[in-house]
């Protein structure tokens, strides 16, 4: 990969985490996610560098805003779930994998669908809906790969959980939407080239 290509990928990406940041800011006054612009650049750099597809690139981008959306108000619009899904889909009937996204989405859908059931508390119904699209995509990429994020978002929450918990004074929330996002980009990005 040239130089010149990840330098546009960085630029881009922090371009993008600027227009995240003015959206995020419409679902809650105040609210200035300051990392979200080095984040989404520091993602589509690596991405570049790495030589992903073009795909990661929009999906990077659906993660941040559902990530800061969830941080910002603690919801996930169903707008941001349903464009999400839609995507997925369109992108799995274009790639011919439909079978493996809907399983991976259902799968992932139900295990949060029933969690939400027994104990609401541990997850929101946004929380459900996002992970239909996020077991979906990392279905496509493979069985390990939707292994990998299952288990890893909900570490995530529980290790930020802990870590609140342990240094601040009052019992904290914990968004898992952020959790879920940041999984599904992480074992996508471990998936070998």
């Amino acid at each position: 990969m040239e130089t010149f290509q990840i330098g546009i990928a960085c630029g881009a990406g922090l371009a993008a985490g600027h227009m995240i940041t003015a959206l995020v800011r419409r679902f809650r006054e105040g609210l200035t996610p300051r990392l979200l612009p080095p984040m989404v650049a520091s993602a589509w750099t690596v991405a570049a560098f790495m030589g992903a597809g073009a795909v990661i690139y929009p999906l990077t981008l659906w993660c941040a805003v559902s990530a800061g959306v969830d941080m910002g108000s603690r919801r996930l619009p169903n707008a941001l779930t349903a464009s999400g899904a839609l995507a997925m889909l369109v992108y799995a009937i274009a790639v011919r994998h439909v079978g493996t996204a809907l399983t991976g989405a259902l799968a992932l859908f139900l295990c949060y669908l029933v969690v939400h059931l027994c104990v609401p508390a541990a997850f929101g119904a946004g929380d459900v809906k996002l992970a239909f699209t996020t077991g979906g995509v990392t279905a496509l990429a493979g069985g390990d790969t939707w292994v990998s994020a299952a288990v890893l978002a909900p570490l995530l929450t529980g290790v930020l959980g802990l870590a609140l918990t342990l240094f601040a004074r009052a019992r904290p929330t914990v968004p898992h939407g952020p959790s879920m996002a940041l999984a599904t980009l992480l074992a996508l990005a471990a998936v070998p080239a």
